[in-house]
Formats: structure tokens, sequence, C-alpha cells
């Protein structure tokens, strides 16, 4: 597996965000910080739809994971070496890499056009690495509509400490193909947009 350079995987994020169409009542997972082996940081932003206690989101395969360093107030966390609380990976869950999972623990709140702010972001989702390399692998988020029904399990790319273990969890086949040819969409439309 090809461990990419940190500017190629932020610019990688970034095209993959810009060319996968937003979704309603979904907890939208980014990469915050990016630093050289010691942690990395997550934060969500979420709209249109409503948090539940048990509802959040998990990133899959964490390489070097040592722990979790911090979580926002009102948010839990945990890890596992399979699976996720939200539904299953977009590609290979690696069992020697673990799935760190944030769940909301505190009541249940709106967020909506009809019921402002609109969108909140939470911050400071800290989880501990030993490695300095990364990749790009997959999330899974699930929340509540404002109807109060659950919503749907929603997948999300973004960039995971790559650890010695195993292979990562970098989504195989079709998968990765589709990623990358979102990702040369964009910069086909940047393009031609920019000439």
């Amino acid at each position: 597996m090809k461990v990419f350079s940190m500017k190629s995987l932020i610019l990688v994020g970034l095209f993959v965000a810009l060319s996968v169409p937003a979704q309603a009542n979904t907890i939208s997972v980014f990469n915050q910080t990016l630093p050289d082996g010691s942690d990395v940081s997550y934060f969500i932003s979420h709209s249109e739809g409503e948090l539940h206690p048990g509802d959040g989101f998990t990133v899959f395969d964490i390489g070097g994971f040592t722990g979790i360093i911090s979580t926002p107030t009102d948010w839990s966390g945990g890890a596992t070496f399979t699976g996720s609380p939200f539904g299953p990976s977009a590609g290979f869950d690696d069992p020697t890499l673990a799935n760190v999972h944030f769940v909301w623990t505190g009541g249940i709140i709106e967020h909506s056009l009809a019921s402002p702010p609109a969108t909140q972001t939470y911050f400071n989702f800290i989880v501990g690495t030993n490695t300095s390399l990364f990749t790009l692998d997959d999330s899974r988020s699930q929340d509540h509509t404002t109807a109060g029904d659950e919503g749907p399990q929603v997948p999300g790319f973004v960039v995971v400490p790559f650890g010695p273990a195993g292979p990562g969890a970098v989504p195989d086949g079709g998968s990765t193909a589709a990623l990358l040819g979102s990702v040369l969409v964009a910069f086909g439309v940047l393009r031609r947009r920019f000439s």
C-alpha cells in the first residue's frame, strides 16, 4: 500500500469534499490537524438534523492507536478493532487497526434552518497515535432527522494515521476507483473553470 505525503492527502481530501454532494441529516467528519506523529484531531459539522444520545461517528483503521486524548463536551469516545455502531466500513475494515467511535451523550439537540444555529461545529476529537504516516480511509456517521426518526448511516473519507500492524483500509477495488474518479472530475471542473 502506498503511503502519501501530507500535502497530497490534504489536496485529495479537499477535492473529495468538493466533489461529494452534501447530505442532510448527517454528521460530516473532517480533519482538524495532522501533526507528525503524536495525535490527530478531527472536527464535525452537524446541520439539518437532530443529535440524540447514541448518535455519532466512527473513523476506521487508526494506525498506531494509543488512546483517545480528548472529546468535546457531551461526547464520549471508545475504540474497537472491528465494526462500528454506525454501519460498516466502505472498504476493508482491518481487524489489526483500531476503529475509533465518538458518541453523543447530551440531550436531544436540533440543528436546522428553523432552529438556529443551523449548523453546529464540534472541535477537538483528538486521537493519540505513535505513527507519522498518513493515508486516506473512511468514516461512518448517523444521527436523526428533524422529525426524530433515525437517519441514514452516511459514509465519508478522512485522513488517518497509517500503522505498521496491517495494510490499512483504504477502500479497495471499485471504491478506490470511484474515489479517484471523483477527484479527477473535480480537477477537470476546476481546470475548465480557471482556464
